[in-house]
């Protein structure tokens, strides 16, 4: 169950991190970006980023051993890195990613590359995947100095949803970036390299999700959908019944 409830966790939240012995969740509520520390047990440190992002706007955060990178998108839209500066004690924007403009319901997504450099996949205001990428440039307001970023427009994409969740995945094959296509409501694949390829993905279960009124879901292939239970007004995901539970840890640990 305490698996279960971390995942039900991370869905509710703007975006997370997992590391071994803890979890960086962020929160974008009433234009606030909030950054929290689960433990395990409960909330440690809580911080605040910036006062001035989209309300419930999705953001992401890349964490490591020694530093910690967050993703998001401002009250105006537009892309927005954050930094913890350990001297200032407070969190630095990088103003270069302000040139970037995000769809009115777009989302993001960020890994880090191979060689440790971040990548971005954000929804434009046109309704294209765009995948921008740090580079050894000059650019005044970057993170680094002598650091900036590319762009690309991922065209192979079909037909993004507007507003469609988005994840990447970074393999010894490449970048994956997932999302969901308007021309067959179906979940596709863009797989990067010297050349992008867009697949879709057949036969696959969906989420889990939750709804607006918290309720948790699993969505099957052909748009069948079971209740795996709600979340309370604790944060904590109530099971619909023990046999809903046992299906969603057999479909998670199984499935993939």
């Amino acid at each position: 169950m305490s698996q279960l409830q971390d995942l039900t966790r991370c869905l509710l939240a703007a975006g997370y991190a997992a590391r071994p012995d803890r979890q960086y969740l962020l929160y974008t509520q009433d234009g606030v970006l909030i950054s929290k520390l689960w433990t395990g047990d409960s909330f440690g440190e809580e911080e605040l980023v910036a006062t001035s992002v989209r309300p419930d706007s999705s953001a992401a955060i890349l964490a490591d051993a020694d530093d910690r990178v967050i993703i998001g998108i401002t009250a105006s839209s537009t892309l927005a890195a954050f930094q913890y500066d350990e001297d200032e004690e407070e969190w630095i924007q990088d103003g270069a990613l302000s040139a970037y403009n995000v769809h009115e319901k777009g989302r993001l997504s960020a890994c880090y590359t191979a060689d440790h450099r971040i990548c971005i996949v954000f929804q434009n205001g046109s309704g294209a995947l765009v995948h921008i990428e740090e580079t050894e440039v000059d650019s005044e307001g970057s993170l680094d100095e002598g650091t900036g970023w590319t762009a690309t427009v991922l065209k192979k994409a079909s037909d993004p949803l507007p507003g469609t969740p988005i994840s990447t995945v970074l393999d010894d094959n490449g970048l994956h970036v997932f999302y969901v296509s308007a021309a067959d409501q179906r979940v596709h694949h863009l797989h990067g390299g010297e050349t992008w390829a867009d697949e879709e993905m057949f036969d696959q279960t969906l989420g889990p999700v939750v709804t607006a009124d918290k309720a948790v879901l699993q969505v099957e292939d052909g748009g069948d959908k079971r209740e795996l239970g709600k979340v309370d007004d604790n944060g904590k995901l109530v099971p619909s019944t023990t046999a809903e539970c046992f299906f969603f840890f057999y479909y998670f640990f199984y499935a993939f």
